[in-house]
């Protein structure tokens, strides 16, 4: 076989593969841009803001010093009470958010990938 055969039956063959991982990579973008996006963008559209954890904890830690230094003090006893509540609460909503987009995120690998869809998650979806 002559060297330029070969060449043209290599290049020929690494045609697929190539295509085949441009393909992918360009499934696995918009895979990871829908998940990424869908439950911001539904935060967004109920007007649902949290704030960040760390925000919320130290607030809290900063109530319950206050509290501590007085501790008879009947407002920032309501102070400290609201502010580890909102601890509570952004925690919990945190890991709601995380978990919808870990769970939007499978949902649509396994569309991309070509299985069928749980009838739950494609009903939860509309």
């Amino acid at each position: 076989m002559k060297r330029l055969t070969f060449d043209k039956i290599v290049t020929a063959v690494g045609f697929g593969p190539t295509a085949l991982l441009l393909v992918t990579a360009g499934l696995l973008n918009w895979g990871s841009n829908f998940a990424s996006d869908a439950v911001s963008s539904q935060l967004i559209a109920q007007e649902i803001a949290m704030p960040t954890y760390a925000a919320a904890s130290n607030n809290s830690r900063t109530a319950a010093a206050a509290l501590a230094a007085d501790s008879g003090n009947a407002v920032l006893i309501s102070d400290a009470a609201s502010k580890s509540a909102t601890v509570e609460t952004v925690f919990k909503g945190t890991m709601l958010r995380g978990t919808l987009l870990t769970a939007y995120a499978f949902a649509t690998l396994v569309a991309v990938v070509g299985y069928r869809v749980p009838h739950a998650i494609v009903d939860a979806r509309k």
